[in-house]
């Protein structure tokens, strides 16, 4: 294990000493010592690798302990090994990474040389450091993860209705997009990003849908972003469904922005009694373009339900399913890749009522609906539609790109 560059490394198997930093009583941790100089400690590789032991282990000082040390002060980011650990940290507004590494400031983390509290590590340390020269910083430091700390979709809002050029972004989709992103360096978004987002708006502009729909709305990112660009393709309206109430409310918000009020619905609620209110409104005919990006056992449930109520249209039909391979979805990949036969065959069992979770990492829905949602439908499908399904890699992501090409008689 090296140091900075030109900097001799000291102690290279500390893994089970403690690093004491004796101006803050009790502040201590487990860690090995990478490099070290008369300024202060210059990086620390944590030694701890297990999932769970960091919060379960007495010796380790906790998050909220560390923010009673004012002097203490990150450089940019706190490297941890664990979500767990990662979530504490950002709630007391430290950002923080899953590494190995912890990086910290130098200047205000200074060891003094004399004080009766040292203890027998720290004076070692201190006397082996002599007048050594200061480590250079990493030439490539880890990137900063956006916190995910709660709340930060309200935050989001008052970033953007803020900003002291407010006429500028008024009736601007683009600019809200670009603050969005911006927001997103600090804090986690789930937003279908530039690279996805150029593929479907060429989607739309290929297909000039009269009527978009979208499931799962979040703050409204995507409902800007393909909004604007039906709107600008000569469509009449975009419906968004949204599950959380709070989220959409926000949506509105960045949308009246945006000057996209009146031409985008966000509809609040299940995505399958939102689906069943909509299209027995007669506001919406048939499925044109469709973007699948919500809970993620109902994306096979959902597009069963349209093919159901006759909307899903060969010829006509396209469909968008996004995080099919990460998180993944194999339930829906499966389906949209099947055969005629193999649906039908799989339709004698009867109708479907209940959510197919098979390969689904349980982090992808029991979080937003439970683990015991339902669907509120007997579920059949259509399964004599035929299926044109391919993965589209636009840059470094891949989305599920469905046509519906036609339809097989039952006989």
């Amino acid at each position: 294990m090296n140091g900075g560059a030109g900097t001799t490394p000291y102690w290279t198997d500390l893994e089970t000493d403690v690093v004491t930093i004796s101006d803050y009583p009790g502040f201590a941790m487990p860690c090995t010592l990478a490099s070290a100089t008369r300024d202060g400690i210059a990086s620390l590789i944590c030694s701890y690798h297990s999932m769970d032991s960091i919060m379960r282990s007495s010796w380790c000082v906790a998050p909220r302990r560390m923010a009673t040390y004012p002097p203490y002060q990150l450089q940019r980011s706190m490297l941890v090994p664990n979500r767990l650990v990662r979530a504490s940290f950002s709630a007391l507004k430290y950002p923080a990474v899953p590494h190995t590494w912890l990086q910290c400031s130098r200047s205000p983390f200074t060891l003094p040389r004399s004080s009766q509290s040292q203890s027998p590590f720290t004076q070692r340390l201190l006397s082996t450091m002599g007048d050594s020269a200061t480590p250079e910083a990493p030439s490539n430091p880890p990137p900063v993860e956006p916190s995910r700390e709660e709340g930060r979709e309200l935050k989001l809002l008052h970033f953007i209705y803020d900003q002291p050029n407010r006429d500028e972004i008024q009736g601007n989709p683009a600019k809200i997009l670009d603050l969005i992103e911006e927001f997103g360096k600090t804090y986690h978004f789930m937003n279908i990003g530039r690279a996805k987002g150029k593929f479907i708006v060429d989607i739309i502009e290929e297909k000039k849908p009269e009527v978009m729909i979208e499931l799962g709305g979040y703050v409204g990112y995507s409902a800007i972003l393909f909004g604007d660009a039906v709107r600008r393709a000569g469509g009449r309206h975009y419906y968004s469904l949204e599950l959380n109430p709070e989220f959409a409310a926000i949506a509105n918000m960045l949308l009246e922005l945006a000057g996209l009020r009146d031409f985008v619905t966000i509809l609040v609620g299940r995505s399958d009694l939102c689906l069943d209110k909509l299209f027995s409104s007669g506001k919406v005919k048939q499925v044109e373009v469709m973007l699948i990006d919500h809970y993620k056992p109902a994306y096979l449930a959902d597009l069963k339900l349209c093919e159901q109520l006759g909307k899903i249209v060969p010829g006509v039909s396209v469909v968008v399913a996004d995080n099919v391979l990460y998180p993944g979805n194999p339930p829906y990949l499966e389906y949209v890749r099947s055969t005629v036969e193999q649906k039908r065959e799989a339709a004698k069992k009867g109708p479907v009522q209940a959510y197919d979770t098979t390969g689904l990492p349980q982090k992808s829905y029991r979080s937003f609906m439970g683990a015991d949602a339902t669907p509120r439908f007997e579920l059949t499908g259509n399964p004599n539609l035929v299926y044109e399904s391919k993965l589209v890699k636009p840059e470094t992501t891949r989305v599920s790109f469905t046509r519906i090409s036609g339809g097989v008689n039952e006989g």
